[in-house]
């Protein structure tokens, strides 16, 4: 997710025995992980949207009740990360374990965390009392939002050539970070000295673009420029920013 603070929308159907074991579910996670939640009431805008249930559903084996599913539902390719951008689970049966199994299991799958083949594991197909929450998802999750939620522009590719008093050049951008980036520029230096800033507006997350300028007049005699991209906004990184490149 973008952010390690979750916003969930709970059907407001569902019953007060599913609304407490997804809170518990909701405390173990937070007390274990850096992961917050906290309850919307928009549904379409909540990162993740919560159903329940009393249908029953059965796997294609039919002494074997679904219990629940979950899962991301909106993904987007940054590169870098695979961003979640909204969950979604379903609740199928109370629970009847003291510990709220069936929510946390689709909590994690909700949280992008696929089955696993360990009979122990809360992520073992089939629920039961006596799983746990592994420490490896612990770890996982974690690492992963121990990483500041922000843009982070990336300058993948440069090319172009130079005639006299002229260059022209194609430049590939992209934001590969959690947040989408705003009032984006393009600045380009020659022996230190800036001699083009270009606007380049916002970059959303995933987002690859390619600028094409074509005769842009500067000192005849160069042949060295560097280009960076820059935003009012601290980003994760800063390393993939600049290119600087020799035109022949």
């Amino acid at each position: 997710y973008i952010d390690p603070n979750i916003s969930f929308f709970l059907d407001p159907s569902c019953e007060e025995n599913y609304k407490k074991n997804i809170f518990d579910a909701f405390s173990i996670i937070s007390n274990k992980t850096l992961l917050k939640f906290h309850e919307g009431y928009i549904g379409n805008i909540s990162d993740l949207i919560i159903n329940c249930t009393n249908i029953t559903k059965t796997t294609s084996n039919e002494s074997l009740f679904v219990a629940g599913e979950g899962g991301p539902k909106k993904i987007i390719n940054a590169t870098n990360f695979a961003v979640i951008l909204q969950g979604e689970i379903f609740i199928y049966r109370p629970e009847k374990c003291a510990r709220p199994q069936i929510a946390l299991h689709e909590i994690i799958h909700a949280l992008g965390f696929e089955h696993n083949n360990n009979s122990i594991s809360i992520m073992y197909p089939l629920v039961n009392c006596n799983q746990d929450f592994d420490e490896y998802i612990i770890n996982e999750i974690n690492d992963l939002y121990n990483i500041t939620s922000a843009p982070d522009l990336a300058l993948t590719k440069v090319e172009g050539n130079k005639s006299f008093f002229y260059i022209s050049f194609l430049a590939h951008l992209s934001n590969v970070g959690l947040k989408n980036s705003t009032n984006v520029t393009l600045l380009i230096f020659n022996d230190g000295i800036k001699i083009k800033e270009i606007y380049i507006g916002n970059l959303s997350i995933g987002s690859q673009n390619t600028l094409y300028v074509q005769n842009l007049k500067v000192p005849i005699f160069s042949k060295e420029y560097t280009f960076m991209l820059r935003s009012n906004e601290a980003e994760i990184s800063l390393l993939n920013n600049n290119k600087t490149i020799i035109f022949t």
